[in-house]
């Protein structure tokens, strides 16, 4: 998605009300994966968006400035699914992290989705890997990060590390939630 006026429809999550806030929609305010910095395993974890109404404003601002609801906001039925996600402009260190379902992505918060969480997992273990690392420096040869830089490197569900990288995501979540951002 693009809202095509982020400063309208994008908070940080300390500048709402939270009592309007709700993860996986019901309110006003939602999660929202706008990449973010480096960040592995897991975190990243401070926009939201005004999805009030199923994102009625939003969806009404996009019909006014181009004629067309999907044109700026894409893949809806993807919304709310736990993803892999990083930024797509990630320089020459591209880290990918773990959101739980209830979040919406935008166009730089690239995501990638599996039909079950251990496959999650699995392909952010091989992508956090050194291995991981050094195919997509050869897909990618500046300082985005696309999807289908993602989608093209050799990647086998055979390999199970999916206990491993639920054990750092858990590290990682507590680290991120213990740091306060003001």
């Amino acid at each position: 998605m693009s809202t095509s006026d982020d400063q309208r429809f994008i908070r940080f999550w300390y500048e709402i009300d939270i009592n309007k806030f709700k993860p996986c929609g019901g309110d006003k305010w939602i999660p929202l994966n706008k990449g973010g910095g480096g960040r592995k395993w897991f975190g990243n974890n401070i926009f939201v968006i005004n999805w009030e109404d199923d994102g009625k404003e939003i969806k009404l601002f996009a019909k006014e400035l181009y004629g067309s609801v999907t044109r700026t906001i894409k893949n809806m039925g993807y919304y709310f699914k736990s993803v892999l996600t990083w930024g797509r402009v990630s320089g020459n260190n591209p880290t990918f992290r773990y959101f739980p379902s209830g979040f919406i992505f935008t166009d730089i918060g690239c995501c990638l989705f599996a039909d079950k969480e251990c496959e999650l997992f699995n392909a952010l273990g091989f992508l956090n890997s050194e291995y991981g690392k050094r195919y997509l420096k050869l897909q990618s040869k500046n300082v985005k990060v696309e999807t289908g830089h993602v989608k093209s490197l050799p990647y086998s569900s055979d390999i199970q590390v999916g206990s491993d990288v639920n054990k750092l995501i858990e590290i990682f979540k507590k680290d991120w939630n213990e740091y306060e951002l003001l």
